[in-house]
């Protein structure tokens, strides 16, 4: 049976199958995974997925490697790791069914460690039912006027020093536009333990001005799971002491999905910019 993963247990779980792997490191840079994994392939059982695109930072002895989770829901605490599975690629199977996958990319050496986990990825399909096995373009669906809004991926360059907030807060919206606006059917934010979200709405119509929000739960905005008029503006903020604030911006429009933008504010600045990688 698979294992609960949490912060806590990483530890124990990820360097008892670590491997000693040479990095471009110097001797005195601190262990950081400085962008999360991508994954890439089809949700399908018995089909393969690879881990791609994260990146570390560390001395050159630094153990590292990957652990693959699979989740009932996009709430990271309640993923199980997968026995086994610290290979850059997992083959999907029948217990796979039904589920979100991620994979975690982890750094260690000695007591200093890191890791950051991929996004969940959508369900995966059973081989009798594969149908069409790739996923819907972002902001849609199967039924008409609905969409569910994604996070845009474009991460500007590396800044060393800074520090991003991980896991990373995620923010969900759902619903079907209409002729004047959108109906929200599903509305959420997750951070993590220790940091704040703190929701501004302006312009339109807005069921209510601002919220605050304590990490370490998925919290349901309510207030604003309801129809929502073009023009409305709701702005998320995620923060914490010392780290890059996380912003997502959300646009309500007629006749279309909402639009999305995803940004960030480095420590000690004030102006939002593209997310460091």
């Amino acid at each position: 049976m698979a294992s609960t993963f949490t912060r806590a247990g990483i530890g124990a779980l990820l360097i008892a199958s670590a491997l000693a792997w040479p990095s471009a490191g110097l001797a005195d840079d601190p262990v950081a995974v400085t962008r999360a994994p991508d994954i890439d392939g089809k949700f399908v059982v018995g089909e393969t997925l690879h881990a791609v695109r994260g990146q570390w930072t560390g001395p050159a002895d630094t153990a590292w490697g990957y652990t693959w989770q699979r989740c009932p829901d996009e709430d990271f605490e309640d993923c199980s790791t997968i026995p086994g599975a610290t290979e850059d690629n997992y083959t999907l199977a029948d217990a796979d069914a039904g589920k979100l996958m991620r994979v975690t990319l982890w750094a260690t050496k000695g007591d200093d460690s890191a890791y950051k986990a991929s996004d969940p990825s959508v369900a995966v399909k059973s081989s009798e039912s594969s149908g069409s096995t790739n996923p819907p373009p972002s902001g849609t669906t199967n039924q008409p006027g609905a969409f569910d809004v994604k996070p845009a991926s474009r991460l500007g360059p590396a800044i060393p020093g800074v520090k991003r907030i991980t896991p990373k807060p995620v923010v969900q919206i759902r619903g079907r536009y209409t002729s004047t606006g959108a109906k929200i059917t599903l509305f959420t934010v997750k951070a993590p333990k220790g940091a704040t979200t703190k929701l501004a709405c302006s312009k339109g119509k807005c069921p209510a001005k601002s919220q605050t929000i304590k990490g370490g739960h998925t919290t349901h905005i309510k207030k604003f799971e309801r129809t929502l008029k073009a023009g409305t503006r709701i702005m998320l903020t995620t923060s914490r002491k010392g780290y890059v604030s996380e912003v997502t911006l959300i646009t309500i429009r007629s006749k279309r999905a909402p639009q999305r933008s995803d940004s960030c504010i480095l420590p000690g600045k004030k102006t939002r910019q593209r997310c460091p990688a």
